[in-house]
């Protein structure tokens, strides 16, 4: 979920304390993701650039080897870099 100068940009939401629960695909990232290509000095004066994230581990448990409360990975993959990067 990308929030901008405390303005959440898109419409999914499992996180009541960002936006309301919704199942829409759009979290943000076509809004957000330009921003990256604008001057840092611009960053600075289009507020504070916010990531949510909200990972119930009980949503996840028993569904695979991955994701027991000893083990989580969440991988992310970078597209503006064509990088897989791991989070432990």
């Amino acid at each position: 979920m990308y929030i901008l100068n405390g303005k959440y940009l898109g419409r999914y939401s499992n996180n009541v304390d960002i936006a309301p629960i919704n199942a829409d695909e759009d979290y943000g990232i076509d809004a957000y993701e330009p921003e990256f290509f604008l001057p840092v000095e611009s960053w600075l004066e289009n507020g504070p650039y916010e990531v949510a994230l909200k990972y119930d581990i009980a949503d996840f448990e028993g569904k695979n080897d991955y994701t027991t409360k000893e083990t989580i990975h969440i991988y992310i993959y970078i597209y503006i870099y064509n990088a897989l990067t791991t989070v432990y």
